[in-house]
């Protein structure tokens, strides 16, 4: 498709972002229909798609807000992007746990996880695991096909 795409002169260079998009979204939608058919649980649900869309969205959206103002007052530098990204994926962290999009189970998973669950739990910014909860608790049926 990229060949396609490169030889109309009306898309031209173009052709290669955008050939990228439709294979990398191909590749998505197949993943996706393997993984419903796995999953105990409902792919997009809030827990799962909504919430970590929703802090994403909300982060950049405040980084853009606040680099627009950088270049207004400073005007374009290479230094301004760092300066910003690292405070946006500090402010993605914090609305992830905000809304529940990260919670304990996930945390407890990474090295020294249980520390960070305790500090984050007095905090009140991590939610507790419901021994009830179907997202994680529930082993993947073998019989469907799935690893």
């Amino acid at each position: 498709s990229e060949s396609v795409l490169l030889s109309l002169p009306s898309v031209n260079i173009f052709g290669a972002p955008i050939s990228t998009l439709v294979c990398n979204l191909t590749v998505l939608a197949v993943e996706l229909a393997v993984l419903s058919r796995c999953v105990p649980f409902p792919l997009f649900s809030a827990s799962v798609f909504l919430r970590p869309l929703a802090a994403a969205m909300m982060a950049v959206a405040l980084g853009g807000v606040a680099y627009a103002v950088l270049v207004r007052r400073c005007g374009t530098a290479v230094w301004q992007m760092p300066l910003i990204l690292f405070p946006v994926v500090l402010l993605y962290l914090v609305l992830a746990l905000w809304l529940g999009a990260i919670r304990q189970d996930d945390m407890e998973e990474l090295p020294c996880g249980r520390a960070i669950c305790r500090i984050l739990l007095k905090c009140n910014l991590l939610q507790e695991v419901k021994n009830d909860d179907k997202r994680r608790k529930t082993e993947i049926d073998t019989r469907k096909g799935c690893i």
